[in-house]
């Protein structure tokens, strides 16, 4: 048998791409797309279909995934919400891997998503996944609510209406506006069932909050608005009672709700099952934030009746009732027996009483006779405060500091700029892994080093206006040379290595560097503690100075902003001694307080001086009160409560204070409270030695008695009208005692040399105050604290604490301080500071002296050369400094032969900043760079320098090298050269004309250079690069120079030879033969017949025609002769002309040529006279030949006459011994 489904045709008129896919068809998902779902995505072999019902649960939306390629998307799209619920009930085949999506969405993206994966369910917040804890079984139902709160970024999930996970989005949307289920794109053949999906925003029938969204299958339901009217008359609503009495055929969950016009919302009164006749009554008396939101404009009540069950059932109500009470207008008469001050108010019901009570309204009796009298014996003015002890406070004001709504106030400079020379810089090696380099002088990165930097910085760094820097003097590099910047965790340079180094954290930026000297690198967010590595292991070497060389330390610039708003409080801080204020926005509501009504503050401080909280209206000050005193030794976050000394009315909060360098102020919240006065009050001022009496009901009071700021007294007393209660105040006895500042090693110390804090308390009550001499009074049974600060208000760190037992008559404190004194001995006046912010002049000659605490103190000041300097000391002993290091340091240029240059002629800098003498001040130790470039910025020299005690003279050696160029040519040429552009910029060039055989010189630094050389022998030019890395020679050749004619006279000269030797081999050959003839002529003559004539003819014709070859060989040469001597007369011409202009070192140089000539004529000579000797036997055909070359060589002009004299006379011998021979052979 075989089974077929899903058969579809696409010529259906309803038909869709996938039908014959899924299981149920297209009529489910026709359906769900009917109630708003829409499938953005359907994939092939995902079946979508309704199954039966299980338990409680029907018409379950079925999804079954049979791939595991693609996805398929149901959507469901809705108003957007910022806050609300998500119900659903789920169950999954397989809980392996990202099944049952359900996506909360906004517009096109996902905010966070709930699932199963590896048999848990997990909640994805848009970046972080969260486990829940809860395990996610196969084939078992879950019910899963969502509740989201976006503008308090809060989501809380609910699994089986418990297990919560309090959680969040990554990046909280705008509004949730849709959710999306999705299959999964790895699993192949699950299934999800979903169930009951609703939203809690669903009005008005479809979600109850807490009933489980069971009802979402319901068989039955009961749903109906009631509305109820009654005459409204606009009145005001003093109370509101509602009453139903109504029960069910069958249990059945009835819920009964009171409609709220104002917010469009049903007030559940009630919600529970009853089979019986029951009683639900709803009481309201929230007048303060009104009950006329339960009455529409027409005067109706809206009550509403929802019920639903899996079973038909009846709802039956016996009876709904509503009562709702007007304001009244009562009258009352009463005789009143007593004088004084009364009070009336009126109730609302006399069956209760509670319920509701008019404010009391107070008036007077005519004559009150006073039932207490204040009594004192101070010597001061005193405060007394009476409080019935029926009077509680009641919150009026709140500020949590959730928003924006603070600022900095009157504050010109909101920017805090810090530069910072690390306190521990080191390098880490990991060739030598147990190897500390914290005192070494520079820090180095390479692939196998590591540089970690250190500062602590005392500001608060939640908000910063940019990025921090690092400001450091790199000494060598393989630049441009890119280093990695991390963050990481605490170190000491002094025990760091590469196995004990701390780990990187995130990484912050890339640092690149591209010069010698110092440069300002990026190195992203704040921090303590930062990690430089090498980008690659590409071999580059990076070096800076560390803080261990003197004069160019590293520093690390921050940025930070004096305030922040965020994370429920604000904060101020400054770098400097400056009042800060912190103000609120206009709150726009006016509040009132009354005498005796207080604030309670959250806050935390580190300042040691006053802040008040100011109070303002319409932008004017309207109170200040202390909200932490002078001399505050509480730096830990606590609560303050302020009371208001009188009536006060303010729209505006302020925290205001003078503030030091570090130090700050946190709020998280304000609050003020009014008391309600259900009992008597009571608050005034008694003169010195005087009384005061009123009147106050019959009560139990709080008495509490004020001096001088401090609560002296607090008590409780019973007053009533029959008796006058008097209360004398005495004056508690003081005593007065002596503080004596004493060193550690027992040496008295001036009381003035410090500033010295008294904080005294009595009964709970403190008061601050700073000492203007060594003595002060102390009630006895107070408890004090002396806190002593050195010239630069810095704790001491010494308290001495009087306990509660009274003070002593002398108090000894021994301080942990030390001396420290700078003098200045340098040629001019300076400007120092310690720690930036305490500033002194100092002339040439004068000291300063301080008594500090032990602590670690950077010293600046201004050498004599005007640059900023700094040092770091830790002042653990008496120590003094004198700033007198500076030595003359002399500049000297020569160049490698120890000629001296010019120092104008260059540019010169020391450490990155350009000199214009080469005479200036350094101190010793420094470590000078020196960089000179040429008067077109390329660099010549780099070298460095420290500073010594004695001399100071520094050679500087800028090598130049020799060029010349030699013109060969008999014209003129130019030559030009310049900077190569591919290796620098720079407009500098030599350029120069070269006469003919001239020499010219130029002296270069090495580089790279391009030659522009004009050829005007050959008409052409060349262009190219070169090199310059040492002495060098570059000639302009020529075919025509002396030298090439000397060679081209040798050439001749060998080839005449040559011919010569030949003439004379075939002579001599001839004569050979000539001989061999004439002998066997000799010997035949005898025997010759009539043809010997004949014969002798034919031989003479022979010779005649041997003689002409000869004789036009001869010619020939003796042409090319001519032609040779002409073009070498043409030669020795100019030759002539020119020396007659050269230089005596070229006549010289022609000297020494003349008698290398007169050398090679010598030569010449020789040669020719044993060619003269070889010539003897050669024939008379030559004779001709050699006059017509002597008739040539007679008219060369009289230099050459002169030079070949002796070759002259030496042809001449030839001649006469070769006319001998010729005429001999004749």
């Amino acid at each position: 048998s075989f089974y077929v489904d899903g058969v579809g045709f696409s010529w259906d008129s309803d038909y869709d791409v996938g039908d014959n896919i899924n299981s149920h068809g297209k009529a489910v998902i026709t359906a769900l797309e009917d109630e708003g779902w829409t499938f953005e995505s359907l994939f092939p072999y995902v079946s979508v279909g309704i199954s039966g019902e299980y338990n409680s649960h029907k018409k379950i939306l079925n999804i079954t995934d049979n791939s595991n390629v693609g996805y398929t998307y149901l959507v469901d799209y809705f108003a957007g919400q910022t806050s609300g619920s998500i119900e659903y009930y789920i169950k999954v085949t397989d809980n392996s891997d990202y099944y049952g999506q359900v996506q909360l969405r906004y517009d096109g993206g996902y905010k966070g998503i709930v699932y199963i994966r590896s048999g848990n369910w997990k909640w994805y917040t848009g970046a972080v996944v969260i486990d829940t804890g809860v395990s996610a079984n196969v084939d078992e139902w879950y019910h899963i609510r969502i509740d989201f709160d976006i503008p308090g970024n809060d989501v809380d999930i609910y699994i089986n209406g418990g297990n919560h996970l309090d959680t969040s989005f990554n990046a909280p949307p705008v509004e949730i506006n849709n959710i999306r289920i999705i299959t999964s794109d790895t699993g192949i053949g699950y299934s999800i069932y979903f169930d009951a999906i609703t939203y809690s925003w669903d009005e008005p029938t479809s979600y109850f909050a807490g009933s489980y969204n069971q009802h979402a299958n319901i068989e039955a339901v009961i749903d109906f608005v009631v509305d109820i009217p009654f005459d409204y008359y606009e009145r005001d609503i003093l109370r509101l009672i509602a009453e139903s009495r109504h029960f069910t055929n069958i249990l059945a969950n009835v819920s009964f709700s009171l409609y709220n016009f104002n917010s469009s919302s049903w007030v559940e009164i009630n919600n529970s099952q009853s089979t019986s006749e029951t009683s639900y009554s709803y009481n309201e008396t929230d007048i303060i934030n009104g009950l006329n939101k339960y009455v529409d404009s027409s005067g109706n009540v809206r009550f509403r009746y929802y019920g639903f069950n899996n079973s038909a059932f009846s709802l039956l109500i016996d009876l709904l009732n509503i009562t709702i009470y007007f304001p009244q207008t009562f009258e009352y008469t009463h005789t009143l027996n007593l004088l004084g001050t009364w009070k009336y108010r009126f109730s609302l019901d006399t069956e209760d009483l509670s319920e509701y009570n008019t404010t009391w309204i107070y008036f007077n009796v005519i004559l009150p006779i006073d039932n207490f009298e204040a009594i004192s014996e101070s010597e001061y003015a005193t405060r007394w405060i009476l409080t019935s002890s029926s009077t509680s406070p009641v919150m009026d004001f709140s500020d949590d500091i959730s928003g924006v709504n603070w600022d900095l106030s009157g504050v010109a400079d909101r920017i805090i700029d810090t530069d910072d020379i690390p306190t521990d810089d080191s390098y880490v090696f990991s060739v030598l892994p147990d190897t500390n380099a914290g005192s070494e002088g520079g820090l180095h990165v390479t692939d196998e080093r590591w540089i970690y930097i250190k500062y602590v910085y005392p500001y608060l760094d939640l908000n910063v206006t940019s990025n921090s820097s690092f400001y450091a003097y790199t000494v060598g590099s393989g630049m441009p040379n890119d280093q990695l910047v991390y963050n990481t965790s605490d170190f000491d340079e002094s025990t760091l290595t590469w196995n004990n180094k701390p780990a990187l954290d995130t990484i912050q930026n890339v640092v690149v560097t591209t010069n010698i000297g110092y440069e300002l690198h990026d190195i992203g967010y704040p921090s303590y503690y930062y990690t430089f590595t090498p980008d690659t292991a590409d071999g580059d070497t990076q070096v800076w100075y560390s803080s261990e060389t003197v004069g160019t330390d590293p520093y690390i610039r921050h940025h930070f902003s004096k305030s922040y708003v965020g994370g429920g409080y604000f904060y101020m801080q400054t770098n400097e001694t400056e009042i800060l204020s912190f103000k609120s926005t206009d709150y726009g509501v006016t509040y009132n307080l009354s005498s005796g009504d207080y604030f309670t503050v959250d806050i935390q401080t580190t300042s040691t001086n006053e802040i008040n909280l100011v109070l303002l209206n319409d932008g004017v000050q309207q109170g200040s009160y202390i909200v932490s005193q002078s001399g505050n030794t509480n730096f830990q976050r606590r609560f303050v409560d302020v009371v208001i000394s009188s009536d006060v009315v303010y729209d505006q909060i302020m925290f205001s204070g003078t503030f030091e360098d570090a130090k700050y102020l946190k709020v998280w919240d304000i609050k003020s409270y009014q008391y309600t006065l259900t009992g008597d009050f009571a608050d005034f001022y008694v003169d010195p030695d005087g009384s005061k009496s009123i009147f106050l009901q019959a009560d139990t009071y709080v008495l509490r008695i004020f001096e001088d700021g401090l609560e002296k007294v607090g008590d409780v007393i019973v007053l009533t009208y029959d008796d006058l209660y008097q209360y004398i105040y005495y004056t508690i006895e003081t005593i007065e005692s002596r503080v004596v500042l004493f060193t550690v090693d027992g040496i008295n110390l001036p009381f003035t040399d410090f500033h010295v804090n008294l904080t005294r308390t009595l009964n709970n009550n403190t008061n601050s105050d700073w000492m203007v001499d060594d003595i002060f009074n102390i009630d006895v049974g107070s408890s004090y604290i002396i806190e002593v600060y050195d010239a630069f208000n810095s704790s001491v760190n010494i308290l001495y604490n009087g306990g509660t037992g009274g003070a002593k008559t002398y108090v000894d404190l021994y301080l942990e301080i030390y001396s420290l004194q700078i003098k200045n001995l340098q040629t001019k006046k300076t400007i120092i500071d310690i720690n930036t912010t305490h500033i002194y002049p100092l002339l040439s000659g004068d000291s300063v002296y301080f008594i500090l605490v032990k602590d670690y103190y950077q010293i600046g000041y201004n050498d004599t050369n005007g640059v900023y300097k700094q040092f770091l000391i830790y002042l653990d002993s008496n120590q003094a400094y004198e700033l007198n290091r500076s030595k003359i340091v002399f500049l000297a240029f020569v160049n490698q032969k120890g000629e001296h240059l010019f120092f104008g002629d260059y540019k010169t800098y020391i450490n990155g900043s350009l000199i214009y003498e080469n005479i200036f001040y350094r101190e010793i130790g420094d470590i000078i760079g020196i960089e000179v470039k040429d008067l077109y910025d390329i660099s010549i020299r780099n070298q460095t320098y420290t500073v010594v005690l004695g001399d100071n003279y520094i050679p500087v050696v800028l090598t130049l090298y020799s060029l010349k160029v030699m013109n060969q040519q008999e014209v003129f040429n130019h030559i030009n050269i310049t900077r190569d552009p591919v290796h620098y910029t720079s407009d500098y060039y030599w350029s120069e004309w070269v006469a003919p055989n001239e020499i010219i010189e130029f002296k270069l630094f090495a580089g790279y250079y391009k030659i522009n050389l004009t050829d005007n022998e050959g008409s052409s030019y060349s262009f190219y690069e070169y090199t310059l890395s040492g002495d060098d020679v570059l000639l302009i050749s020529s075919d025509s120079t002396l030298a090439q004619v000397i060679y081209n006279i040798a050439n001749v000269n060998t080839t005449l030879g040559n011919q010569i030797t030949n003439v004379e081999i075939n002579i001599t050959n001839q004569n050979s033969d000539i001989n061999n003839t004439i002998i066997n002529i000799d010997i035949n003559l005898s025997n010759v017949n009539s043809t010997l004539g004949t014969l002798l003819t034919n031989i003479g014709v022979s010779i005649t025609s041997v003689n002409t070859t000869i004789v036009n060989q001869l010619t020939a040469l003796g042409v090319n002769i001519t032609n040779i001597n002409s073009s070498i007369y043409n030669q020795i011409l100019t030759l002539s002309v020119d020396l007659t202009n050269v230089n005596t070192t070229i006549v010289n140089q022609l000297t020494a040529l003349g008698v290398n000539i007169t050398n090679i004529n010598t030569t010449i000579v020789n040669q020719l006279t044993t060619i003269g000797v070889n010539i003897t036997n050669m024939n008379s055909t030559i004779v001709s030949q050699i006059l017509t070359v002597i008739a040539d060589i007679s008219n060369i002009n009289t230099t050459i006459i002169s030079q070949i004299t002796t070759l002259g006379v030496n042809i001449t011998n030839i001649n006469t011994t070769i006319v001998n021979q010729i005429t001999a052979l004749g």
